[in-house]
């Protein structure tokens, strides 16, 4: 009997024995695949910080490539604005029309000031922003601050006798292309007895003073630059053009006049606020015939209060709805 027990208790320790070489073996595996896991992720989140490392040294090396290269690479993705400012800044090119995305067709908008019929087919809204007898050296450079702040684009009227008449006349032209707005032509000397003697525009007088600020212009602009948009000093309906237009087609001018007005051109010294309100009569007036609208205003030297008052101008014609674009 003791040797029956005795026989028991071998076998119950033998096997005790067994159960705890099996649970150290078991407990030293488990030890070793966490160890080697732990190393196997130490391993993996250096990699991953090596290679954020990488990304992001790469990313930073693009953005400085991306500013000695100029504001034109800063993105893949084409827009008028990156497109025009690379090329005006390699070479002062005048972007075309086919090539501008914020230009219309200057003949169409002819079109519709003759017949006053402002609606468009399809509903929108549009604002042609315009300006007559710059550069000037103190107000054009204001208007054309607000305009970059506001990102909108006008088109100039720019007279050849005041483009000559100093070296910062001649780079506020170049900054008006820079900047991607449109160049209209309004003549050279503004001489109403010159080019409409009796009131009766002389064609020869018209074409050849046109012909004169373009000239000028292309000496500043380099001798590829052009523009067929004009403005006629006074306007075109101030005047008998009987002779002169069939000249103008035979030239390939579009002629723009206005349809509204902020007033400069009526008084020198008008307020801000009287600008503003002139505007918003000239509006009101069209009574809804109202899609396209062609704003006359100044920047000259003599209207500053224009220059003061274009921020109300645009704010006030964007809460109608109103977007920007240019004439060419």
């Amino acid at each position: 009997m003791k040797n029956l027990k005795k026989s028991i208790r071998k076998k119950r320790s033998k096997k005790r024995n067994i159960i705890i070489k099996n649970s150290i073996a078991i407990i030293v595996l488990v030890v070793t695949f966490l160890a080697i896991k732990a190393l196997y992720n130490d391993k993996e989140a250096t990699d991953v910080i090596a290679n954020k490392n990488i990304i992001e040294k790469e990313e930073s090396e693009s953005r400085e490539n991306s500013n000695t290269n100029g504001d034109a690479e800063e993105s893949n993705i084409p827009n008028k604005e990156n497109v025009n400012t690379a090329t005006n800044r390699q070479g002062l090119v005048y972007t075309s029309y086919e090539n501008d995305l914020y230009a219309d067709n200057a003949k169409d908008i002819e079109c519709m000031l003759s017949k006053w019929n402002y609606l468009r087919e399809d509903g929108k809204k549009i604002a042609y922003l315009t300006f007559d007898d710059g550069p000037s050296t103190e107000v054009t450079q204001q208007i054309l601050e607000t305009l970059k702040v506001n990102n909108t684009k006008a088109t100039f009227f720019v007279l050849g006798s005041n483009v000559e008449k100093s070296d910062t006349q001649k780079e506020l032209l170049k900054e008006m292309v820079m900047e991607g707005h449109a160049i209209g032509n309004h003549g050279y000397c503004h001489d109403y007895s010159v080019l409409y003697p009796g009131r009766v525009a002389d064609p020869t007088a018209f074409i050849n003073d046109m012909k004169k600020s373009e000239n000028v212009m292309k000496s500043v602009l380099g001798e590829d630059f052009s523009t067929n948009v004009i403005r006629l000093p006074g306007g075109h309906m101030s005047w008998n053009t009987k002779a002169l237009d069939p000249v103008l087609e035979q030239n390939g001018y579009s002629y723009i006049d206005w349809n509204t007005l902020n007033g400069d051109a009526e008084s020198n010294g008008r307020t801000v606020e009287q600008l503003v309100s002139r505007l918003k009569g000239s509006v009101s007036d069209l009574a809804g015939n109202d899609d396209v609208l062609v704003v006359l205003m100044h920047d000259t030297n003599a209207k500053e209060t224009t220059a003061q008052s274009l921020q109300q101008i645009i704010d006030y014609l964007k809460s109608l709805g109103y977007e920007f674009r240019t004439l060419k």
